[in-house]
């Protein structure tokens, strides 16, 4: 038995910490989401008000875990090395319009296949 068997090295480590706060932001950010299609378009028991101020909420907290994830991804993506100048502008691309699906896809396909 060696002694850093049960010590987990500094890579490692980040690597944990950067899959949790993915896993916690794309979340956040999809339940936000189906939330807020959820009370837009199908009848609920709200008033129009509490309705009005419950979907400006969920907006409000959907932007930020998205912009994160969209920040996040959009650094990676000008910084890594892609054999075709197209192939980073399409991905910019995904991450930008697609909102949560594009940022997924680049962080499943891209990112954590590396």
């Amino acid at each position: 038995m060696g002694v850093s068997e049960g010590k987990i090295k500094k890579g490692e480590q980040n690597m944990n910490f950067e899959k949790l706060a993915f896993f916690v932001l794309t979340v956040l950010s999809f339940a936000c989401l189906i939330t807020f299609v959820y009370i837009g378009f199908f009848p609920t028991s709200f008033g129009p008000d509490l309705r009005n101020n419950l979907l400006n909420f969920l907006i409000a907290v959907h932007i930020l875990p998205q912009g994160v994830l969209a920040i996040w991804m959009i650094r990676d993506c000008i910084r890594r090395p892609f054999p075709k100048t197209t192939t980073r502008i399409n991905w910019l691309t995904a991450i930008v319009f697609f909102d949560v699906f594009g940022t997924t896809a680049y962080y499943f396909n891209v990112k954590r296949g590396t």
